[in-house]
């Protein structure tokens, strides 16, 4: 199969396969991906993290993994987790991007007034 009769692929991850399809990247790469929305979005939670509440909790990545955290850091977009005990590999700590975070989980309770201090609205049910 001849690389113009290839179907057009707009993956920054995937090398281009001729120039019209270099070109059209330029347009498409203006517009903020999925990938970049979803990084801004939780880089918005780890900012926000409250002073009083501790930085503990779970992460659940993209990867299947859920991370048990006791500490974190933050650079551009990439996330460091400090973890109270060793991995099965014997790390201690690690770094990942933000797009492959899905979840966090709080470890400890946590009242509505300081998870809306992370911008959510509404009310919690009451116990």
């Amino acid at each position: 199969m001849n690389a113009d009769a290839l179907p057009f692929c707009a993956s920054p991850d995937l090398p281009f396969r001729n120039d019209r399809q270099a070109n059209m990247s330029h347009a498409i790469s203006d517009f903020p991906s999925t990938a970049d929305d979803v990084s801004a979005a939780w880089k918005e939670i780890f900012e926000q993290w409250p002073e009083k509440m501790a930085k503990r909790g779970a992460i659940v990545t993209t990867f299947g993994e859920q991370i048990p955290f006791r500490s974190f850091m933050l650079r551009d977009n990439m996330l460091l987790l400090d973890r109270q005990t060793p991995d099965a590999s014997g790390a201690r700590q690690i770094v990942f991007p933000l797009d492959r975070v899905v979840a966090i989980k709080f470890t400890e309770v946590v009242d509505e007034r300081t998870i809306k201090q992370f911008g959510f609205e509404g009310r919690l049910g009451k116990q």
